[in-house]
């Protein structure tokens, strides 16, 4: 028997080297998570930086849901690169994107180690306590 949608949670994170435009940066969130086989929820949420009072540092946040959850994107043009952060419900081989970096000029730089997260028994009693 398979276990019921929510209960754990994927969640990787990848460093990528490259500059992309706003648009870009958009069409590569879209084509990343189609790529792992999930399906985009609707579109993005974007953030710019600086904020109105010059915080934040420079760059743009973006949020692209999932059926399965999401993938965030921080990208950092004044550092020639961007942190992507996926977690889902369901799970994703990250060797699946390598077509959309290759296809938007992105190097892979480094991978984080795969997490998995349980809404079981376990960490609900933990969480109680």
């Amino acid at each position: 028997m398979s276990e019921p949608l929510g209960m754990t949670m994927h969640v990787q994170a990848v460093t990528l080297r490259g500059r992309l435009d706003d648009k870009a940066w958009l069409a590569f969130a879209r084509e990343a998570v189609e790529c792992i086989g999930m399906e985009p929820a609707g579109d993005p949420a974007v953030w710019h930086y600086p904020i109105g009072d010059g915080k934040g540092g420079l760059g743009m946040t973006i949020c692209q849901p999932m059926t399965e959850s999401h993938l965030v994107i921080e990208t950092w043009p004044d550092h020639d690169g961007a942190y992507v952060n996926i977690g889902s419900c369901k799970p994703f081989s990250l060797h699946l994107m390598s077509e959309a970096f290759d296809r938007f000029e992105l190097e892979l730089l480094e991978t984080s180690a795969r997490s998995l997260l349980s809404l079981g028994v376990k960490a609900t009693e933990d969480a109680a306590r």
